[in-house]
């Protein structure tokens, strides 16, 4: 439901390489600039981002690396 925590998880070689309680929400304009967030992108899969900036280069995840997401309610 939008507005919920969801807890997220990123393993890549069956290592955690990311850890946190995120916000899911609709879009971008729901959080504050700079907060990650968990979102339906426009192929309605789930998203991670965060506002104003790339959430690739602020938790350190690789473009070609294969990452396990695990989304705990």
């Amino acid at each position: 439901e939008f507005g919920s925590r969801l807890n997220v998880e990123l393993h890549l070689n069956h290592q955690l390489t990311f850890k946190k309680s995120l916000k899911y929400v609709r879009s971008f304009g729901f959080m504050q600039f700079g907060e990650p967030l968990v979102y339906p992108d426009s192929n309605h899969r789930i998203g991670l981002a965060v506002n104003g900036a790339s959430f690739a280069s602020l938790y350190d995840i690789h473009a070609g690396e294969t990452y396990e997401i695990k989304i705990i309610l």
